[in-house]
């Protein structure tokens, strides 16, 4: 999805901090067509949501030993 978002970007699709309705759109139709999971752009947009929130304890693992 992290991908799909930063191709959307580069497109202008994110005028400002956040994504147009039509990048989440994009994003939920890709999903659907690889994976064949139902996906709203609604679901999307939370997604993105919640990863933002999390970002930084994501970021104090991956430094830790061990993490990727």
């Amino acid at each position: 999805m992290l991908t799909l978002l930063a191709k959307e970007a580069m497109k202008g699709n994110k005028p400002s901090n956040t994504f147009k309705a039509s990048s989440f759109a994009t994003v939920a139709k890709v999903i659907f067509a690889q994976f064949g999971v139902e996906c709203y752009p609604l679901f999307m947009e939370n997604w993105l949501c919640t990863l933002r929130t999390m970002w930084s304890t994501i970021q104090t693992l991956q430094k830790k030993s061990g993490f990727g």
